[in-house]
């Protein structure tokens, strides 16, 4: 699905909160590796295959209002269509970083 037809789908989508996609696990947070995100990853054991992940394995993300998991570049299209950040004012274009959003 093209993000057009995605935000003619789901109007009012936006970005809600950063995420880190470990398979089929996704944890969030206010940014990326805060203290919620580390929180989230120590409760799993030791041996969990999530903590037990090569780092270019997971997936740094976002996630929109309705739960979907956006990587960063989908993340950037959806914020810079819902008017959260200003493209002249991101750290990378068509990479979205949560601190574009603050």
């Amino acid at each position: 699905m093209t993000e057009e037809e995605y935000r003619k789908q789901y109007p009012g989508t936006c970005v809600v909160a950063a995420a880190c996609r470990y398979g089929d696990v996704i944890i969030t947070g206010a940014r990326h590796y805060d203290r919620v995100m580390i929180s989230q990853l120590k409760a799993f054991p030791e041996d969990h295959e999530v903590r037990m992940m090569n780092r270019g394995e997971i997936i740094q993300g976002f996630i929109d209002n309705r739960g979907n998991f956006l990587d960063r570049g989908e993340a950037y299209d959806l914020a810079l269509s819902a008017n959260q950040i200003n493209p002249e004012n991101v750290y990378m274009k068509g990479c979205l970083y949560s601190e574009d959003l603050y």
